[in-house]
């Protein structure tokens, strides 16, 4: 699958009640080549998944081309344990549009996404 800068894909993660019931706690677990484990706050609305099953997926936003089979994505909300953008293997990445909603970065929430700048 190919991907290019501005995709809206969907990232598998663990799924947890957040602080507030507008928010969820996401946690993402990167085995090679060596373990990083991505986690923070993200705004409910971009994330798939029960957190009764802790099992869901997270929409994030491509932000250069894919190099050596690995992608560079920016997650909404606060990510705590990594800068952002992350970089991540496409292998772990699918197209976030399905029959009932398509995500563009222009019908997101203002604010959701922290700034590339910063």
């Amino acid at each position: 699958m190919s991907f290019k800068m501005g995709d809206l894909v969907w990232l598998g993660c663990k799924v947890h009640k957040g602080m507030f019931p507008s928010e969820r706690n996401i946690r993402v677990e990167l085995a090679s080549p060596k373990r990083k484990i991505i986690s923070g706050l993200v705004p409910k609305e971009f994330v798939k998944g029960s957190t009764s099953h802790a099992r869901g997926q997270v929409a994030v936003v491509v932000t250069a081309r894919p190099k050596n089979g690995k992608v560079s994505v920016l997650f909404p909300g606060e990510i705590l344990t990594s800068t952002n953008p992350v970089e991540i293997a496409t292998s772990l990445l699918k197209k976030a549009w399905t029959l009932d909603k398509i995500f563009t970065l222009d019908s997101l929430p203002p604010g959701s996404y922290q700034s590339l700048e910063s």
